[in-house]
Protein backbone atom coordinates (compact mmCIF):
# COMPACT_ATOMS: atom_id res chain seq x y z
CA UNK A 1 0.00 0.00 0.00
CA UNK A 2 1.37 3.46 -1.18
CA UNK A 3 1.52 6.23 1.64
CA UNK A 4 2.26 10.23 1.90
CA UNK A 5 4.05 11.84 4.14
CA UNK A 6 0.86 13.09 5.85
CA UNK A 7 -0.34 9.61 5.90
CA UNK A 8 3.42 8.64 8.22
CA UNK A 9 3.06 11.73 9.92
CA UNK A 10 0.08 10.91 11.02
CA UNK A 11 0.39 7.64 12.66
CA UNK A 12 3.89 9.12 15.19
CA UNK A 13 2.10 12.12 16.22
CA UNK A 14 2.66 10.47 19.26
CA UNK A 15 6.56 11.37 18.86
CA UNK A 16 5.77 14.73 18.99
CA UNK A 17 7.87 14.99 15.20
CA UNK A 18 9.19 18.64 12.96
CA UNK A 19 7.34 18.71 10.04
CA UNK A 20 7.62 20.14 7.30
CA UNK A 21 5.56 18.72 4.50
CA UNK A 22 4.05 20.44 1.49
CA UNK A 23 0.20 20.63 1.49
CA UNK A 24 -0.51 18.67 -1.23
CA UNK A 25 1.97 15.87 -0.51
CA UNK A 26 0.76 12.71 -3.09
CA UNK A 27 0.42 9.08 -2.25
CA UNK A 28 3.27 7.56 -3.88
CA UNK A 29 5.65 6.00 -1.29
CA UNK A 30 6.26 1.97 -1.01
CA UNK A 31 8.07 1.66 2.05
CA UNK A 32 11.19 3.39 4.06
CA UNK A 33 14.92 2.94 3.06
CA UNK A 34 18.23 3.70 4.92
CA UNK A 35 19.75 4.53 1.35
CA UNK A 36 18.10 6.70 -1.00
CA UNK A 37 15.45 4.69 -3.75
CA UNK A 38 12.73 5.76 -6.04
CA UNK A 39 9.32 6.45 -4.04
CA UNK A 40 10.53 5.85 -1.23
CA UNK A 41 11.10 7.54 2.04
CA UNK A 42 14.75 7.41 2.94
CA UNK A 43 15.65 7.72 6.78
CA UNK A 44 19.24 9.06 7.29
CA UNK A 45 21.02 10.49 10.57
CA UNK A 46 21.52 14.70 10.88
CA UNK A 47 23.65 14.76 14.29
CA UNK A 48 21.37 13.62 17.48
CA UNK A 49 18.10 13.43 14.96
CA UNK A 50 16.81 11.24 12.60
CA UNK A 51 15.31 12.38 9.05
CA UNK A 52 12.45 11.13 7.26
CA UNK A 53 12.58 12.66 3.52
CA UNK A 54 10.19 11.76 1.09
CA UNK A 55 8.55 13.15 -1.97
CA UNK A 56 6.84 15.74 -0.72
CA UNK A 57 8.08 16.74 2.93
CA UNK A 58 10.62 15.16 5.36
CA UNK A 59 9.34 14.57 8.81
CA UNK A 60 12.44 15.15 11.75
CA UNK A 61 12.59 13.16 14.94
CA UNK A 62 14.91 14.64 17.22
CA UNK A 63 17.03 12.88 19.32
CA UNK A 64 16.49 9.35 17.49
CA UNK A 65 19.09 7.05 16.04
CA UNK A 66 18.44 6.29 12.15
CA UNK A 67 17.76 2.71 12.62
CA UNK A 68 15.11 3.04 15.27
CA UNK A 69 13.42 5.92 13.13
CA UNK A 70 13.61 3.17 10.35
CA UNK A 71 11.82 0.56 11.77
CA UNK A 72 9.08 3.40 13.30
CA UNK A 73 8.68 4.39 9.71
CA UNK A 74 8.93 0.77 8.26
CA UNK A 75 5.93 -0.09 10.94
CA UNK A 76 3.89 2.59 9.36
CA UNK A 77 3.70 0.81 6.27
CA UNK A 78 3.10 -2.35 8.28
CA UNK A 79 0.04 -1.14 9.78
CA UNK A 80 -1.73 0.31 6.83
CA UNK A 81 -1.38 -2.58 4.93
CA UNK A 82 -2.47 -5.35 7.84
CA UNK A 83 -5.32 -2.80 8.44
CA UNK A 84 -6.33 -2.70 4.76
CA UNK A 85 -6.34 -6.32 3.86
CA UNK A 86 -7.95 -7.06 6.97
CA UNK A 87 -11.02 -5.00 5.95
CA UNK A 88 -11.60 -7.07 2.79
CA UNK A 89 -13.24 -10.73 4.51
CA UNK A 90 -14.59 -8.19 7.45
CA UNK A 91 -16.42 -5.93 4.88
CA UNK A 92 -17.73 -9.55 2.91
CA UNK A 93 -19.48 -10.28 6.25
CA UNK A 94 -20.97 -6.38 6.60
CA UNK A 95 -19.67 -6.26 10.13
CA UNK A 96 -19.18 -2.63 9.28
CA UNK A 97 -18.64 -2.14 13.15
CA UNK A 98 -15.34 -3.94 13.71
CA UNK A 99 -14.16 -1.85 10.97
CA UNK A 100 -15.63 1.60 12.31
CA UNK A 101 -13.79 0.38 15.48
CA UNK A 102 -10.48 -0.36 13.82
CA UNK A 103 -10.53 3.00 11.73
CA UNK A 104 -10.88 4.63 14.37
CA UNK A 105 -7.25 3.46 15.46
CA UNK A 106 -5.69 4.87 12.07
CA UNK A 107 -8.16 8.17 11.89
CA UNK A 108 -7.94 8.90 16.40
CA UNK A 109 -11.21 10.19 15.80
CA UNK A 110 -15.04 9.20 15.82
CA UNK A 111 -16.09 7.29 12.73
CA UNK A 112 -19.45 7.13 11.45
CA UNK A 113 -20.88 4.73 8.56
CA UNK A 114 -24.50 5.61 7.01
CA UNK A 115 -26.22 3.64 4.25
CA UNK A 116 -27.58 5.26 1.27
CA UNK A 117 -30.67 6.19 3.22
CA UNK A 118 -28.71 8.00 6.33
CA UNK A 119 -29.60 5.05 8.49
CA UNK A 120 -26.35 4.45 10.79
CA UNK A 121 -24.90 1.13 9.50
CA UNK A 122 -22.14 1.66 12.88
CA UNK A 123 -20.42 4.23 15.25
CA UNK A 124 -16.97 4.10 16.80
CA UNK A 125 -18.04 2.54 19.93
CA UNK A 126 -15.27 3.97 21.87
CA UNK A 127 -17.85 6.80 22.89
CA UNK A 128 -20.69 7.28 25.12
CA UNK A 129 -23.83 8.82 24.02
CA UNK A 130 -23.04 12.13 24.95
CA UNK A 131 -19.30 12.29 24.70
CA UNK A 132 -19.77 14.28 21.45
CA UNK A 133 -22.68 16.83 20.18
CA UNK A 134 -26.00 16.32 19.65
CA UNK A 135 -26.24 14.74 16.33
CA UNK A 136 -24.14 12.15 17.61
CA UNK A 137 -26.38 11.65 20.51
CA UNK A 138 -29.13 11.90 17.73
CA UNK A 139 -27.59 9.29 15.68
CA UNK A 140 -26.62 6.86 18.67
CA UNK A 141 -30.31 6.64 19.88
CA UNK A 142 -32.64 6.63 16.44
CA UNK A 143 -30.13 4.74 14.19
CA UNK A 144 -30.60 8.12 11.76
CA UNK A 145 -28.98 11.62 11.05
CA UNK A 146 -31.67 13.97 11.96
CA UNK A 147 -33.69 15.71 9.35
CA UNK A 148 -32.83 19.01 11.28
CA UNK A 149 -29.34 18.00 10.86
CA UNK A 150 -29.67 17.37 7.12
CA UNK A 151 -31.51 20.55 6.21
CA UNK A 152 -29.04 22.77 8.20
CA UNK A 153 -26.06 21.11 6.14
CA UNK A 154 -27.67 22.22 3.38
CA UNK A 155 -28.36 25.27 3.54
CA UNK A 156 -24.59 25.56 4.49
CA UNK A 157 -23.70 23.61 1.62
CA UNK A 158 -24.96 22.99 -1.78
CA UNK A 159 -25.79 19.14 -2.89
CA UNK A 160 -22.62 19.29 -5.46
CA UNK A 161 -20.48 20.13 -2.47
CA UNK A 162 -21.84 17.19 -0.58
CA UNK A 163 -22.30 14.11 -3.17
CA UNK A 164 -18.88 14.17 -4.78
CA UNK A 165 -18.35 10.94 -6.22
CA UNK A 166 -16.29 9.46 -3.77
CA UNK A 167 -14.23 12.08 -3.19
CA UNK A 168 -13.34 13.00 0.63
CA UNK A 169 -13.68 16.53 2.33
CA UNK A 170 -13.59 18.92 4.95
CA UNK A 171 -16.45 20.57 6.00
CA UNK A 172 -16.42 23.45 8.72
CA UNK A 173 -19.89 22.97 9.64
CA UNK A 174 -20.09 25.91 12.45
CA UNK A 175 -21.55 26.32 15.79
CA UNK A 176 -25.36 25.91 14.98
CA UNK A 177 -24.50 22.25 14.19
CA UNK A 178 -22.10 21.67 17.11
CA UNK A 179 -18.61 19.56 15.27
CA UNK A 180 -16.27 22.34 13.77
CA UNK A 181 -15.44 20.04 11.18
CA UNK A 182 -16.18 17.20 9.62
CA UNK A 183 -14.36 15.06 6.98
CA UNK A 184 -16.87 13.40 4.90
CA UNK A 185 -16.50 10.82 1.88
CA UNK A 186 -20.02 9.68 -0.73
CA UNK A 187 -19.05 6.42 -1.39
CA UNK A 188 -20.68 5.29 -4.69
CA UNK A 189 -20.46 2.25 -6.94
CA UNK A 190 -21.19 2.01 -10.15
CA UNK A 191 -23.09 5.70 -10.05
CA UNK A 192 -24.88 4.54 -7.50
CA UNK A 193 -24.85 6.40 -4.33
CA UNK A 194 -24.66 3.59 -1.90
CA UNK A 195 -23.88 5.38 1.84
CA UNK A 196 -21.62 7.36 3.39
CA UNK A 197 -18.10 7.61 5.99
CA UNK A 198 -17.85 10.58 8.11
CA UNK A 199 -14.96 11.29 10.56
CA UNK A 200 -15.54 13.84 13.31
CA UNK A 201 -13.08 16.33 14.41
CA UNK A 202 -12.11 16.05 18.23
CA UNK A 203 -9.39 14.23 19.52
CA UNK A 204 -6.63 14.98 16.40
CA UNK A 205 -6.91 17.96 13.96
CA UNK A 206 -7.45 16.21 10.43
CA UNK A 207 -5.59 16.63 7.72
CA UNK A 208 -4.49 15.81 4.20
CA UNK A 209 -3.26 12.27 5.55
CA UNK A 210 -6.97 11.79 6.48
CA UNK A 211 -8.48 12.54 3.69
CA UNK A 212 -6.31 10.75 1.69
CA UNK A 213 -6.58 6.74 3.73
CA UNK A 214 -10.71 7.71 4.04
CA UNK A 215 -10.72 7.57 0.14
CA UNK A 216 -8.61 4.95 0.22
CA UNK A 217 -11.39 3.38 2.68
CA UNK A 218 -14.18 4.15 0.75
CA UNK A 219 -12.51 2.44 -2.19
CA UNK A 220 -12.31 -0.32 -0.69
CA UNK A 221 -15.42 -0.56 0.69
CA UNK A 222 -17.42 0.60 -2.22
CA UNK A 223 -18.18 -3.16 -3.99
CA UNK A 224 -20.05 -3.99 -0.56
CA UNK A 225 -22.11 -0.92 0.42
CA UNK A 226 -23.02 -1.32 -3.34
CA UNK A 227 -24.54 -4.94 -3.50
CA UNK A 228 -26.06 -3.70 0.16
CA UNK A 229 -27.51 -1.00 -1.67
CA UNK A 230 -28.37 -3.34 -4.62
CA UNK A 231 -30.44 -5.60 -2.56
CA UNK A 232 -32.21 -2.51 -0.87
CA UNK A 233 -33.50 -0.74 -3.82
CA UNK A 234 -34.23 -4.60 -5.08
CA UNK A 235 -36.49 -5.22 -1.77
CA UNK A 236 -38.26 -1.37 -2.34
CA UNK A 237 -41.15 -1.44 -5.19
CA UNK A 238 -43.87 0.11 -5.29
CA UNK A 239 -47.21 -1.66 -4.02
CA UNK A 240 -50.68 -2.01 -4.63
CA UNK A 241 -51.25 0.05 -1.60
CA UNK A 242 -49.97 3.25 -3.01
CA UNK A 243 -51.73 1.70 -6.47
CA UNK A 244 -54.82 1.94 -3.96
CA UNK A 245 -54.65 5.07 -3.55
CA UNK A 246 -53.41 6.54 -7.04
CA UNK A 247 -55.46 4.71 -9.44
CA UNK A 248 -59.29 4.77 -9.23
CA UNK A 249 -59.79 1.91 -11.18
CA UNK A 250 -57.88 -1.56 -10.54
CA UNK A 251 -59.61 -4.43 -12.42
CA UNK A 252 -60.77 -6.79 -9.47
CA UNK A 253 -58.87 -9.92 -10.92
CA UNK A 254 -55.53 -7.96 -10.83
CA UNK A 255 -56.66 -5.86 -7.11
CA UNK A 256 -57.19 -9.61 -5.93
CA UNK A 257 -54.33 -11.18 -7.30
CA UNK A 258 -51.73 -8.37 -6.40
CA UNK A 259 -53.35 -8.38 -2.54
CA UNK A 260 -52.67 -11.55 -3.06
CA UNK A 261 -49.58 -11.48 -3.47
CA UNK A 262 -48.49 -8.23 -1.35
CA UNK A 263 -49.72 -9.83 1.54
CA UNK A 264 -47.58 -12.88 1.12
CA UNK A 265 -44.85 -10.62 0.82
CA UNK A 266 -45.33 -8.60 3.91
CA UNK A 267 -46.51 -11.93 5.80
CA UNK A 268 -50.04 -10.48 6.44
CA UNK A 269 -53.14 -12.06 6.29
CA UNK A 270 -56.15 -10.65 4.98
CA UNK A 271 -58.35 -11.41 8.03
CA UNK A 272 -56.22 -9.17 10.25
CA UNK A 273 -56.67 -6.21 11.31
CA UNK A 274 -55.09 -3.12 9.76
CA UNK A 275 -54.69 0.81 10.34
CA UNK A 276 -53.59 3.28 8.01
CA UNK A 277 -51.55 6.40 8.81
CA UNK A 278 -50.29 10.17 7.38
CA UNK A 279 -47.28 12.00 8.19
CA UNK A 280 -47.06 15.67 7.46
CA UNK A 281 -43.81 17.82 7.66
CA UNK A 282 -44.56 20.73 9.84
CA UNK A 283 -41.92 22.97 8.33
CA UNK A 284 -42.65 24.96 4.94
CA UNK A 285 -39.39 24.60 4.01
CA UNK A 286 -39.32 20.71 3.96
CA UNK A 287 -38.25 19.58 0.12
CA UNK A 288 -39.88 16.22 -1.42
CA UNK A 289 -36.15 14.86 -1.00
CA UNK A 290 -36.61 15.09 2.79
CA UNK A 291 -39.43 13.36 2.37
CA UNK A 292 -38.30 10.57 0.92
CA UNK A 293 -35.60 10.22 2.81
CA UNK A 294 -38.35 10.55 6.01
CA UNK A 295 -39.76 7.52 4.49
CA UNK A 296 -36.77 5.49 4.26
CA UNK A 297 -36.12 6.29 7.20
CA UNK A 298 -39.50 5.31 8.69
CA UNK A 299 -39.59 2.01 6.40
CA UNK A 300 -36.09 0.56 8.05
CA UNK A 301 -37.83 1.60 11.86
CA UNK A 302 -41.10 -0.27 11.02
CA UNK A 303 -39.94 -3.14 8.39
CA UNK A 304 -43.28 -4.85 9.85
CA UNK A 305 -45.29 -1.66 7.98
CA UNK A 306 -45.78 -0.63 4.63
CA UNK A 307 -44.27 2.65 3.66
CA UNK A 308 -44.57 4.77 1.13
CA UNK A 309 -44.45 8.42 -0.38
CA UNK A 310 -47.22 10.37 -1.88
CA UNK A 311 -47.10 13.61 -2.94
CA UNK A 312 -46.77 16.01 0.21
CA UNK A 313 -47.00 13.22 3.01
CA UNK A 314 -45.92 9.57 3.69
CA UNK A 315 -48.14 6.88 4.37
CA UNK A 316 -47.97 4.01 7.11
CA UNK A 317 -50.07 0.97 6.55
CA UNK A 318 -49.88 -1.48 9.49
CA UNK A 319 -51.20 -4.47 10.64
CA UNK A 320 -52.09 -4.36 14.28
CA UNK A 321 -52.05 -7.94 14.30
CA UNK A 322 -48.07 -8.12 13.78
CA UNK A 323 -47.44 -5.38 15.45
CA UNK A 324 -47.35 -4.00 19.03
CA UNK A 325 -49.07 -0.86 18.49
CA UNK A 326 -48.50 0.58 22.05
CA UNK A 327 -44.80 0.38 21.45
CA UNK A 328 -45.17 1.51 17.66
CA UNK A 329 -47.08 4.33 18.64
CA UNK A 330 -44.08 5.18 21.37
CA UNK A 331 -41.23 4.84 19.16
CA UNK A 332 -42.81 6.69 15.94
CA UNK A 333 -44.31 9.79 18.25
CA UNK A 334 -40.85 9.85 19.71
CA UNK A 335 -39.62 10.51 15.85
CA UNK A 336 -42.29 12.90 15.07
CA UNK A 337 -41.37 15.00 17.61
CA UNK A 338 -38.30 15.35 16.81
CA UNK A 339 -38.43 15.57 13.22
CA UNK A 340 -41.03 17.86 13.46
CA UNK A 341 -44.28 15.72 11.49
CA UNK A 342 -48.23 15.60 12.58
CA UNK A 343 -49.23 12.78 11.87
CA UNK A 344 -53.90 11.19 11.19
CA UNK A 345 -54.37 7.29 12.57
CA UNK A 346 -57.60 5.78 10.45
CA UNK A 347 -59.59 3.96 12.00
CA UNK A 348 -58.72 0.16 12.49
CA UNK A 349 -60.86 -1.99 9.14
CA UNK A 350 -60.05 -5.06 7.81
CA UNK A 351 -60.73 -4.51 3.74
CA UNK A 352 -58.03 -3.53 2.27
CA UNK A 353 -59.72 -2.82 -0.88
CA UNK A 354 -60.91 -0.14 0.64
CA UNK A 355 -57.69 1.64 1.47
CA UNK A 356 -58.60 5.16 -0.32
CA UNK A 357 -61.49 5.22 2.40
CA UNK A 358 -58.95 5.16 5.25
CA UNK A 359 -56.74 7.18 3.54
CA UNK A 360 -59.19 9.80 3.62
CA UNK A 361 -59.83 9.60 7.16
CA UNK A 362 -55.88 9.97 8.50
CA UNK A 363 -55.57 12.91 6.20
CA UNK A 364 -59.22 14.29 7.98
CA UNK A 365 -58.20 13.72 11.14
CA UNK A 366 -54.84 15.69 10.99
CA UNK A 367 -56.80 18.43 8.86
CA UNK A 368 -59.14 18.29 12.29
CA UNK A 369 -56.83 18.74 14.49
CA UNK A 370 -55.22 21.84 12.70
CA UNK A 371 -58.60 23.29 12.99
CA UNK A 372 -58.66 22.54 16.49
CA UNK A 373 -54.87 23.60 17.11
CA UNK A 374 -54.26 20.35 18.61
CA UNK A 375 -51.25 19.97 20.71
CA UNK A 376 -50.68 15.97 20.60
CA UNK A 377 -48.41 14.76 17.10
CA UNK A 378 -50.86 12.09 16.60
CA UNK A 379 -54.69 13.23 15.82
CA UNK A 380 -57.01 9.55 15.98
CA UNK A 381 -59.59 10.21 13.29
CA UNK A 382 -62.18 8.32 15.84
CA UNK A 383 -62.13 11.58 17.45
CA UNK A 384 -63.54 13.45 14.53
CA UNK A 385 -65.41 10.71 13.20
CA UNK A 386 -68.85 12.70 14.20
CA UNK A 387 -67.65 15.67 12.32
CA UNK A 388 -66.42 13.64 9.14
CA UNK A 389 -70.13 11.81 8.86
CA UNK A 390 -71.73 15.15 8.55
CA UNK A 391 -69.40 16.33 6.15
CA UNK A 392 -68.85 13.50 3.73
CA UNK A 393 -71.70 12.75 0.94
CA UNK A 394 -70.01 9.66 -0.07
CA UNK A 395 -71.47 6.73 0.55
CA UNK A 396 -68.39 3.86 0.79
CA UNK A 397 -66.83 6.45 3.02
CA UNK A 398 -69.40 6.93 5.41
CA UNK A 399 -69.78 3.53 5.82
CA UNK A 400 -66.15 2.88 6.35
CA UNK A 401 -66.16 6.04 8.66
CA UNK A 402 -68.68 3.85 11.14
CA UNK A 403 -68.12 3.05 14.38
CA UNK A 404 -65.54 0.28 14.07
CA UNK A 405 -66.90 -1.98 17.31
CA UNK A 406 -70.56 -1.44 15.58
CA UNK A 407 -69.18 -2.72 11.72
CA UNK A 408 -67.70 -5.69 13.29
CA UNK A 409 -70.99 -6.76 15.45
CA UNK A 410 -72.69 -6.64 12.49
CA UNK A 411 -69.89 -8.93 10.36
CA UNK A 412 -70.42 -11.18 13.66
CA UNK A 413 -74.11 -11.67 13.06
CA UNK A 414 -74.24 -11.55 9.66
CA UNK A 415 -71.81 -14.61 9.62
CA UNK A 416 -73.34 -16.42 12.40
CA UNK A 417 -77.15 -15.15 11.98
CA UNK A 418 -76.69 -13.68 15.69
CA UNK A 419 -78.92 -10.90 16.85
CA UNK A 420 -76.12 -9.10 19.03
CA UNK A 421 -75.99 -5.68 17.31
CA UNK A 422 -80.24 -5.50 17.49
CA UNK A 423 -79.48 -5.92 21.74
CA UNK A 424 -76.54 -3.41 21.46
CA UNK A 425 -79.00 -0.62 19.38
CA UNK A 426 -82.17 -1.25 21.84
CA UNK A 427 -79.68 -0.74 24.59
CA UNK A 428 -77.92 2.20 23.90
CA UNK A 429 -81.65 3.95 22.43
CA UNK A 430 -83.34 3.20 25.94
CA UNK A 431 -80.78 4.89 27.40
CA UNK A 432 -79.02 2.22 28.85
CA UNK A 433 -82.32 1.05 30.92
CA UNK A 434 -82.03 -2.91 31.41
CA UNK A 435 -85.71 -2.71 32.41
CA UNK A 436 -86.83 -0.92 29.03
CA UNK A 437 -84.65 -2.53 26.84
CA UNK A 438 -85.84 -5.86 28.25
CA UNK A 439 -89.21 -5.38 27.69
CA UNK A 440 -88.69 -3.78 24.22
CA UNK A 441 -86.88 -6.95 23.36
CA UNK A 442 -89.04 -9.30 25.12
CA UNK A 443 -86.55 -11.20 26.89
CA UNK A 444 -86.08 -12.10 30.66
CA UNK A 445 -84.14 -8.55 32.47
CA UNK A 446 -80.75 -11.48 33.86
CA UNK A 447 -80.90 -12.62 29.52
CA UNK A 448 -80.77 -9.05 28.92
CA UNK A 449 -77.56 -8.68 31.65
CA UNK A 450 -75.75 -11.89 30.26
CA UNK A 451 -76.05 -10.72 26.74
CA UNK A 452 -75.11 -7.30 27.56
CA UNK A 453 -71.92 -7.86 29.28
CA UNK A 454 -70.77 -10.37 26.95
CA UNK A 455 -70.69 -7.68 24.01
CA UNK A 456 -69.67 -5.06 26.38
CA UNK A 457 -66.52 -7.20 26.77
CA UNK A 458 -66.03 -7.52 23.30
CA UNK A 459 -65.96 -3.93 22.55
CA UNK A 460 -62.71 -2.02 21.90
CA UNK A 461 -63.87 1.30 23.22
CA UNK A 462 -65.76 2.06 26.15
CA UNK A 463 -69.41 2.38 25.84
CA UNK A 464 -69.45 4.66 29.66
CA UNK A 465 -67.54 7.82 26.88
CA UNK A 466 -70.72 10.24 25.76
CA UNK A 467 -69.12 10.52 22.73
CA UNK A 468 -68.69 6.48 21.73
CA UNK A 469 -72.09 6.77 22.17
CA UNK A 470 -73.38 9.35 20.32
CA UNK A 471 -70.89 7.59 17.32
CA UNK A 472 -72.60 4.03 17.74
CA UNK A 473 -76.00 5.42 17.37
CA UNK A 474 -74.86 7.49 14.66
CA UNK A 475 -73.87 4.56 13.15
CA UNK A 476 -77.20 2.70 12.97
CA UNK A 477 -78.67 5.22 11.57
CA UNK A 478 -76.34 5.69 8.63
CA UNK A 479 -76.31 1.26 8.32
CA UNK A 480 -79.74 1.75 8.40
CA UNK A 481 -79.94 4.20 6.21
CA UNK A 482 -78.32 2.57 3.36
CA UNK A 483 -80.07 -1.45 4.34
CA UNK A 484 -76.54 -2.34 5.73
CA UNK A 485 -78.75 -3.61 8.98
Amino acid sequence: MKLSMWMIANRICALEPELYIEEDAPICLRSARMAYATDCVHVYQSGADAVCQGIGGKIVLRDMDCQQAFEIIQSVFDIYDDWISGLLPVAGTEDYQRIVDESRQIFQNPVIFLDGDNRVLALSSQYGEKDIDREWEHLCRYGYSSLDYIQKFRRTYSQNDFYIKNKAQLFSLGPELDNCVTMSVAVYYDNLFCGRINVLETDRKLNLGDIQILEILASHLSPYLGAMRYRQNQDFHQNIFQDLLQKQNIPATVLEERLHWQLGYMKWKPEDLFCLLTLHPERKDFSPDLLILAGNQLRKLFPQTSVFTMEDHIVMVCDQEKNAMENLFAVLREYLLVNHFAAGISLPFRRLEKLRYYHQQALAAVSYGQRENRKSSVCDFYDYALSYIIEISDQEALICACHPDILALAEEDSKNHGDRLNTLCTYLNMERSLLNTAKALYIHRNTLVYRITKIIDSLHYDIEDVYCRDYMKMTFRILKLFSRL
